[in-house]
């Protein structure tokens, strides 16, 4: 059974003088069974989604592979979600000595076979998935979730959810999750803190129709400066967030909230 709960709490901190309203999607997952992470009922929807044709939208009868690296939960919550929906599910990983040996013990825990591939950069070690996917005939599942089903999930949720708030601050990553946001907001001004490149990221906005927005200043990014594994240790944030993305957002806003002008909502993506 899944345990994957969407309604999570609303919780408001002090930072700096300031109240800061937090959405805790860290509570999404328990963090026993399902990580303790935001995009679990979204990748729960990409299985479960139907075409307007009325079929699969991933095809049910092959193996679904995905490429996971090491500061990702994706490959527990895929080998979760997708063997409890009745998927065979295959995680590569990069064989390095820095992958977590608690993230490949999860994966087989949930049910998915772990698939080894020599390190290398990002674009590499998928292409190397995607190669072995053609030649098993596994159905590779979108990579960092860029299909319309999982960016509307972000979009509806958020505009649900957002009408009583000037501003919302988030991390923007791959950064499909940032872009259903970005759209869905109902307030005055977003935020986004990117862990990513920003030609990458401008790419997506442009994609998206969002860059009008960007150059408007309705959407602003900020690229950080802090490598994606530094875990800025030193950062107190007052909620469990995962020390990848949310810290450097926390911090950001910590070092900005005296220039933004009304209320704020921080959402937290995971712990």
């Amino acid at each position: 059974m899944l345990d994957i709960r969407p309604n999570t709490p609303i919780e408001d901190y002090m930072l700096n003088g300031r109240k800061v309203y937090v959405k805790r999607d860290d509570l999404m997952g328990d963090g026993v069974t399902l990580p303790p992470w935001a995009k679990l009922e979204a990748i729960k929807n990409i299985f479960n989604h139907k075409s307007p044709l009325g079929l699969d939208y991933i095809d049910k009868s092959k193996p679904v592979s995905y490429m996971c690296n090491r500061a990702s939960w994706s490959g527990w919550a895929l080998s979760k979600i997708g063997t409890e929906l009745g998927y065979d599910v295959k995680i590569g990983y990069p064989n390095s000595k820095t992958f977590p040996k608690a993230t490949i013990e999860k994966i087989v825990e949930s049910g998915g076979e772990p698939i080894p591939i020599r390190p290398n950069m990002d674009a590499v070690v998928i292409g190397v998935l995607k190669k072995m996917s053609r030649e098993n005939g596994w159905y590779p599942f979108p990579y960092a979730f860029e299909v319309p089903v999982y960016i509307d999930y972000w979009k509806d949720r958020v505009a649900n959810l957002t009408e009583n708030f000037d501003n919302l601050v988030v991390s923007c990553g791959t950064p499909c999750t940032c872009l259903g946001m970005s759209q869905g907001f109902r307030g005055k001004q977003v935020y986004l803190v990117s862990t990513g490149k920003q030609a990458k990221a401008e790419r997506a906005f442009a994609k998206y129709g969002l860059m009008e927005k960007v150059n408007s200043g309705q959407i602003k990014v900020h690229y950080s400066t802090y490598g994606f594994f530094d875990t800025m240790d030193y950062v107190e944030v007052p909620f469990p967030c995962n020390r990848f993305w949310d810290v450097k957002v926390w911090d950001w806003l910590g070092k900005n909230v005296d220039n933004i002008e009304g209320s704020i909502l921080f959402w937290n993506i995971g712990a």
